[in-house]
This record gives C-alpha cells, structure tokens and sequence, in this order.
C-alpha cells in the first residue's frame, strides 16, 4: 500500500515501479489533505459557522462512502446555483477537477474494509 497526497509524479512513479515489478499496490491518497481541500472550500456553502460545519461534515461523509465524484459535482453545481463569479468558483473547479482526477486513489469506503490507514501515523 502507498500513502499519498496526489502528487502527479509521486503517483507515476509509484504506478510505474508496480508494473515494473509486478506487484499489486493500493494507492490510498492520504484523507487529511482532501479534508483540507473540502474545509477550504467551506465558503461556498451558505450560512453561518454552524451550516459551513455541516456543509464540509456532509462532504466529508459522501468521500468516505467513495463518493468522490458525486461531490465533486455537487460542489461545481452548488458553485451554479449560487452563481459565483469565475474568480469566485476557480478554487470550487480546481477541487472538483483534483477529486475527479485522483477519486481512483480515494476509494475509502473500500480502504476502511480492509483496515488500510488513510492518513499517515
């Protein structure tokens, strides 16, 4: 198993050793850097300190299912309906974009199953 934090080159290279050694690796991409990516992004959601809580505890929740794509599109259709400016949803795409990108690494619902840790010690 690999613990990482979603660097491309850590990925291809880890990736690469797998296939060269012929060795089967579960990469889990480490949980407290995508619970950092989903609290900052906190704001997009409405209300006071207790909904923005709320609001990151629900994604949160949805990633540990191994919903990483759906929250992803509920973040950028979130980011719609409220109608942020580009400026103001950049940080929403990029977050959704990473989530897409990587939601192979972040099969947590998965990883807990099997007792893999998802963060480092």
């Amino acid at each position: 198993m690999g613990l990482v934090d979603g660097n491309d080159t850590q990925l291809r290279l880890l990736e690469a050793l797998s296939r060269k050694h012929q060795v089967e690796l579960t990469i889990v991409l480490d949980v407290i850097h995508v619970s950092n990516t989903v609290v900052g992004l906190a704001g997009v959601s409405r209300g006071g300190h207790a909904q923005r809580e709320q609001w990151v505890g629900e994604r949160l929740h949805n990633v540990l299912r191994g919903k990483a794509a759906q929250v992803a599109a509920g973040m950028r259709r979130s980011a719609t309906l409220r109608a942020l400016s580009a400026k103001q949803r950049e940080p929403v795409d990029e977050a959704a974009r990473y989530f897409l990108n990587h939601q192979q690494y972040m099969r947590y619902d998965a990883y807990l199953a099997r007792d893999c840790p998802l963060a480092p010690a």
